[in-house]
């Protein structure tokens, strides 16, 4: 419970003033614990982004397997999950930038998890040229949506969701 208030508290610090104003002190503040129960889960600063990129890792990966469970194929279940977690991790993807822009270390944590999702959206049946047009485009949508740069209505979203499942089927 405490290391999540502590990501979730940093994710909030790193989105409103950048990774210059996060520090462990303030992360602790934040998150309403001391610095060393801060320190008892994360030694560093370092440490604090390196859990905000498993975390958004984690949290994707959990959301692809639900959907999963429920009976959607594996490219639906990852063009879902890039769609809904767009819509509400604006904080912890700007923890995730700021990891990435500390660390380029950090980068390649995501880069792994990233090949490993193309493989699987391949092995479900897609061709190679599918499956990065499909990754391309949800993860298009999700990451101009993360940082603000093409918004989109919810008629909007819901249009181009409709196009990337109909290149799936």
């Amino acid at each position: 419970m405490a290391r999540q208030k502590v990501l979730e508290a940093a994710a909030c610090i790193a989105g409103e003033e950048g990774i210059s104003g996060l520090t462990l002190e303030r992360v602790a503040n934040r998150a309403g614990i001391s610095k060393g129960g801060l320190l008892y889960h994360f030694g560093t600063k370092e440490e604090v982004l390196a859990g905000l990129v498993d975390s958004l890792i984690e949290e994707f990966e959990a959301e692809i397997r639900a959907r999963i469970e429920t009976g959607s194929s594996y490219p639906e279940a990852y063009v879902e999950a890039a769609f809904d977690h767009a819509s509400r991790e604006r904080n912890l993807f700007s923890g995730l930038l700021a990891a990435i822009a500390t660390d380029r270390g950090m980068a390649s944590r995501l880069r792994d998890r990233y090949d490993d999702w193309l493989k699987q959206l391949e092995a479900s049946g897609l061709t190679p040229a599918r499956a990065r047009v499909v990754s391309l485009a949800a993860d298009g949508l999700y990451f101009t949506e993360m940082i603000a740069v093409a918004p989109k209505s919810p008629a909007e979203r819901n249009a181009l969701k409709s196009e990337i499942l109909a290149l799936i089927r």
